[in-house]
């Protein structure tokens, strides 16, 4: 199986340094971002860009590699510019891409493959790049002078829930008596205690009509 992904490696990379003439000027390929961060069982998507295109970027070449697969692995990579033809080799580690075709922003910085990655472990691994041949739109062969690697970071996921706050219940205000109410209560009574008294006066004449009578 590796003599097959590199055979296939070999083909994409005599089949395109023969289109290409030399003459496109110098480039650096690169890849966007240089540090990243991914959840272990997540994935996130980091680009490989060529810098100073000054004839945009009609075909390339390029090996991506893991440093580390038990902490990262690359895969399903997307060429831009619609090109006319794409041949990839996926290693354990690593996967190459050729492309012929592509039509891209002709000057500044241009992003010509997007990659996947995917968290296995908790630590770090480079994204390695090897160029075997950068091509313009016109078929003139960038000189890549500098590659630089990328260095993803690799964490442990977070899948503590975060706990529901239970309301905390108010308590029922508690009513308090007026001072009508007593009053009327004080008068209830006062009342009442009237009504049981008798009157000194009118016991004072019956005796008195008592004593007549007799006589």
């Amino acid at each position: 199986m590796k003599q097959l992904a590199t055979v296939a490696g070999l083909c994409i990379a005599l089949s395109l340094c023969m289109g290409l003439a030399m003459g496109a000027g110098t480039t650096s390929v690169v890849v966007q971002p240089s540090t990243d961060t991914v959840a272990v069982g997540n994935t996130t998507t980091v680009e490989i860009a060529v810098t100073s295109a000054t004839d945009g970027v009609g075909s390339l070449d390029i090996d991506i590699a893991s440093t580390n697969g038990s902490v990262a692995t690359v895969s399903n990579t997307t060429v831009a510019g619609n090109p006319d033809t794409v041949q990839t080799s996926q290693g354990a580690n690593s996967v190459r891409v050729g492309a012929t075709g592509m039509d891209t922003a002709d000057s500044g910085s241009t992003p010509v493959v997007s990659v996947t990655l995917t968290g296995k472990a908790v630590g770090t691994s480079d994204v390695e790049l090897t160029v075997a041949a950068v091509g313009d739109e016109s078929g003139d062969a960038y000189n890549v002078t500098s590659v630089r690697a990328g260095t993803p970071t690799v964490e442990s996921r977070d899948d503590t829930a975060t706990p529901t706050e239970t309301p905390t219940p108010t308590p029922a205000p508690t009513e308090t008596p007026t001072e009508s109410d007593s009053s009327s209560s004080g008068d209830s009574n006062d009342d009442d205690s009237d009504d049981d008294d008798s009157d000194p006066a009118v016991t004072l004449v019956t005796r008195q009509h008592r004593r007549t009578h007799r006589q």
